[in-house]
C-alpha cells in the first residue's frame, strides 16, 4: 500500500495535455460562448455560504482574493501586490493594488478587504480560516494589517482559499440578507474576470466577461460561460461527446476509456486535493461504541470498490487516512483498515449489537449512489441492514451539517493543500455542523494536536503532529475512509488554455473554444 501510494504520488501527471495556443477564423483568440458541464449546482453565491466545490467552482471566476495559489501551489499576487511579517511572526501588512473596480463599478479598497475578512471570520461555514486573526486594520486606503492570536504558517494559503474573495462593503450592506440569492436584483459582485449574468436553479449559471477588469494583459478569453448542470454522469459524458457542452467536470471512472478512446476529445488526469469518505454521525447512540464503528469499517470491502468498473474503476486508491495523499501533512505510515467481515461479526456480538439498522446518505452523485449500495450489499453480509437515501445537493448539505443523519458519503478537499485545512475544519469539535464536522465529532487530545499543528513553526514537529493527529483520528474510527481519486476533466479537441488544478476549483479566464478547428 505505502509503495503503491509514493509510486501514484511521482506519477500525477497529466495524460493528455492542453495546449495553450490558438486563435478563431478570424484571427483573434478566444471570443465566443463556452460551455461547461458540472455535476452539482451552485448552493450559493456568496463566499461565506456553503463551502462546497461546486459552488466554489463558479465563484472562483468572479470573485479574487488578495493571493492567488496557483496550480504549481505558488503563492501569486491578486488583489494584494505585497505581504510581509513583521518580527514577532504575528502581524501581516498588505499593500492592496490601486485602480481595481468591483462590477457595479465601486473602487476596491481597503474597507472592503477589512470587511470582507471581518464576516468572513464571523461565517459558521468558512471563519476557520481566519478564526487565528485577532485584527484586521486599515492603515490606508490601500494598506491592511492583520494582527494574529499567534505565528500561523498557513495564512498566506487560507487568503487564497475562495471563500476569501473580495466583497463589495457597500452591495453587500444593501443587499444584506439577501446577498448573492440572485433575486429582486441580488446578484453577486467580485472584481473578476466574469460577472454574474443568470442562475436558473437545477440548470446552471452564466457568468459573462467583464470588460473593465483590471487587468487588460489577462483579461477573459471567452465572452461568456455558461456552467450547466448534469447530476447525471453518464449524461454529463454524452453532452460532450454531442458536442452540447465543450468541458466536462469529473468524468466518472466507468465512462473514461470511451473519453480515453476517442479522438475528438483531450482531458486531464491527476491526483488532487480530494479525499472520499463516508462519515459516521457520532451524536447516533447507534455509534457511540467504537465496536460498531471498527466492525461497519472492517465489513467494506474498500479495494473491490476502487477496483470496480461502475465505481472507481481503477482510477484511484484506498485511503489510508481521512486526507489526501498530495496534501502537505499526509501520514504514508498510518495503516488502512483492510477487510476483514468475520472480525466485524466478532465485533458486533461484543458490542451486543448483532441486528444493526440504520440509512446510509448520498447526494445524487451516481458514484457515491453506487458506492452506497455496494456498501449496502457488504453490510447485509454481517447482519447489518442499510437503506440508502439519496438528496439533492443543497439540501443534503443543509441536512448534514444539521446532524439529521446515520452515516454520509461526502469528499473533503483540502483547498489550501495544507495538513490545517484538511483536518481542523472536519475534525476540531468547534467545527460540527456546517464548518465540515459533519460528524460531530470530539476529541479533546485531537483538539489539541490539531491547534499544536496550527502554531507549530518547525517544519518537522508540525508533520510529527499532523500524523499523530492522523492516527488518534483512524482509531476512532470516525469515518469509512474510501479513496484518493485521480480526477478527469475532459474537453473536445478545439478547447484551448484549460488547467487542472488541485483544488478542484478552476479558474476559465484563460480557457476558449478554437473555432479555427
Amino acid at each position: 500500500m505505502k509503495k503503491l501510494l509514493t509510486v501514484l504520488i511521482m506519477a500525477t501527471i497529466t495524460l493528455t495535455a492542453c495546449s495553450k495556443g490558438g486563435t478563431d477564423t478570424e484571427g483573434s483568440v478566444g471570443g465566443g460562448t463556452l460551455k461547461v458541464g458540472m455535476g452539482a449546482d451552485v448552493a450559493s453565491f456568496d463566499p461565506h455560504g456553503k463551502n462546497d466545490q461546486p459552488s466554489s467552482r463558479v465563484r472562483a471566476n468572479m470573485y479574487e482574493s488578495l493571493i492567488y495559489q496557483d496550480e504549481k501551489l505558488n503563492l501569486i499576487p491578486l488583489l494584494a501586490t505585497s505581504w510581509s511579517l513583521d518580527d514577532t511572526g504575528t502581524v501581516w501588512t498588505f499593500k492592496l493594488r490601486e485602480g481595481v473596480k468591483f462590477h457595479n463599478g465601486e473602487d476596491f479598497n481597503s474597507e472592503d478587504v477589512v470587511f470582507t475578512f471581518n464576516r468572513g471570520k464571523a461565517s459558521t461555514n468558512v471563519g476557520h480560516l481566519l478564526e487565528v486573526v485577532e485584527e484586521i486594520r486599515a492603515i490606508d486606503d490601500y494598506t491592511v494589517e492583520l494582527e494574529l492570536l499567534y505565528p500561523y504558517t498557513p495564512l498566506l494559503t487560507n487568503l487564497s482559499h475562495t471563500a476569501m474573495g473580495m466583497l463589495d462593503k457597500g452591495t453587500v450592506e444593501a443587499q444584506g440578507d439577501q446577498y448573492a440569492s440572485g433575486s429582486d436584483g441580488n446578484i453577486p459582485i467580485g472584481t473578476g474576470q466574469f460577472k454574474f449574468d443568470n442562475f436558473v436553479q437545477g440548470q446552471g449559471s452564466t457568468i459573462v466577461k467583464n470588460e473593465n477588469y483590471w487587468d487588460k494583459d489577462n483579461m477573459a478569453k471567452a465572452d461568456k460561460i455558461e456552467l450547466l448542470v448534469y447530476t447525471d454522469n453518464s449524461s454529463r459524458k454524452l453532452a460532450l461527446e454531442a458536442g452540447d457542452i465543450d468541458l466536462a467536470y469529473d468524468i466518472a471512472a466507468p465512462d473514461f476509456a470511451s473519453i480515453e478512446s476517442n479522438p475528438d476529445l483531450k482531458f486531464t488526469n491527476e491526483y488532487d486535493f480530494s479525499y472520499a469518505y463516508a462519515g459516521f454521525n457520532m451524536q447516533n447512540p447507534i455509534f457511540e461504541d467504537v465496536r460498531v464503528r471498527e466492525a461497519i469499517n472492517l465489513a467494506v470491502d474498500i479495494d473491490s470498490m476502487v477496483q470496480a468498473p461502475t465505481i472507481v474503476n481503477g482510477l484511484g486508491v484506498e485511503a489510508n487516512t481521512p486526507m489526501s495523499m498530495t496534501v502537505y501533512g499526509w501520514a504514508e505510515e498510518v495503516e488502512a483498515y483492510g477487510y476483514d467481515p468475520e472480525r466485524a461479526k466478532e465485533l458486533l456480538k461484543e458490542a451486543g449489537q448483532e441486528n444493526l439498522k440504520f440509512s446510509i446518505w448520498t447526494n445524487e452523485n451516481p458514484t457515491r449512489v453506487q458506492a452506497a449500495t455496494v456498501m449496502q450489499s457488504q453490510l447485509a453480509e454481517v447482519g447489518i441492514e442499510v437503506d440508502v437515501v439519496q438528496m439533492e445537493w443543497g439540501a443534503y448539505l443543509d441536512s448534514t451539517a444539521k446532524g439529521e443523519h446515520d452515516i454520509f458519503i461526502l469528499g473533503w478537499v483540502s483547498s489550501t493543500g495544507g495538513a490545517d485545512n484538511g483536518l481542523y475544519p472536519i475534525f476540531h469539535s468547534s467545527k460540527m455542523g456546517a464548518a465540515g464536522n459533519r460528524t460531530f465529532y470530539k476529541n479533546p487530545e485531537v483538539d489539541a494536536l490539531l491547534e499544536e499543528g496550527r502554531s507549530e513553526t518547525v517544519e518537522e514537529k508540525r508533520l510529527e503532529i499532523y500524523a499523530e493527529a492522523q492516527q488518534k483520528i483512524m482509531d476512532d474510527y470516525v469515518h469509512i475512509p474510501l479513496w484518493y481519486l485521480s480526477r478527469v476533466h475532459a474537453m473536445k479537441n478545439n478547447v484551448e488554455g484549460f488547467i487542472s488544478h488541485p483544488s478542484g476549483t478552476m479558474k476559465l479566464h484563460n480557457v476558449y473554444v478554437d473555432t479555427s478547428k
